[in-house]
């Protein structure tokens, strides 16, 4: 895609030392990044798995939806309305909270990670798009994007350079 940035960017020769700088600096803790995590439901363990790369690498998983082992389709659906619209507010407050979107794009019929994702756009938070299957939006057009988790740590790598 257009904002693609390939796996393994920052970690050629010329950048290495950039790289290390990179890391001695996370390990520090100078530049956390607070990340929400945008995801179709029924792919909450993909969602784990990239909050416990990311978590691993010392960046902040701001979105709290998919630490609950009752976030389910099922249990999604005994809901009362009082309930569905705390857990909206919540997650839209997790979002304001972020400094970037990792939207993970899943095949299926269920979109409310692209809603996350819209919400993020209108408050200029930036998104990066962690293709799993799935079908993106136009309006994340030129976002980065990448298919693994050592392609995501990379594209997370350059937002904590960013001034």
């Amino acid at each position: 895609g257009a904002g693609r940035i390939p796996a393994g960017m920052g970690r050629d020769p010329v950048q290495v030392s950039l790289w290390a700088l990179a890391e001695m600096a996370c390990r520090e803790r100078t530049c956390r990044v607070n990340i929400y995590i945008a995801c179709n439901l029924t792919r909450r363990d993909l969602a784990c798995e990239i909050a416990n790369a990311l978590r691993l690498a010392r960046h902040d998983i701001v979105s709290t939806w998919h630490d609950s082992p009752s976030a389910n389709i099922t249990a999604e659906r005994q809901l009362t309305e009082r309930e569905r619209r705390d857990i909206r507010e919540r997650c839209f407050e997790e979002i304001y909270a972020a400094d970037l979107l990792v939207l993970v794009a899943c095949p299926g019929e269920r979109h409310g990670a692209h809603v996350e994702a819209g919400c993020a756009l209108g408050i200029d938070i930036p998104i990066v798009v962690f293709r799993a299957g799935g079908e993106v939006s136009i309006l994340c057009g030129g976002a980065p994007d990448c298919t693994d988790v050592a392609g995501l740590l990379d594209v997370v790598a350059t937002f904590e350079a960013a001034p």
